[in-house]
């Protein structure tokens, strides 16, 4: 998990977490600091979160629809 805590005076956040140096979960309003940091890592679970929404909308036997070809 990655917390943070750039802030004087106010408590730690939840950024993100990560497992196996992959990111699994993360927060929308993420500081400029993690974002730079880690902005491949963001793009890659961005493009895996896009993936597993596009799939869960799709028919349940994995075939398309028409309008989808």
């Amino acid at each position: 998990m990655m917390f943070d805590n750039s802030e004087l005076g106010k408590t730690h956040r939840h950024l993100m977490t990560l497992e196996r140096g992959r990111i699994t979960n993360q927060k929308n309003d993420l500081p400029e600091w993690a974002r730079q940091q880690y902005a491949r890592d963001i793009e890659v679970y961005q493009g895996l979160t896009a993936n597993e929404n596009s799939a869960s909308s799709a028919p349940e036997n994995g075939s398309q629809r028409k309008d989808d070809l």
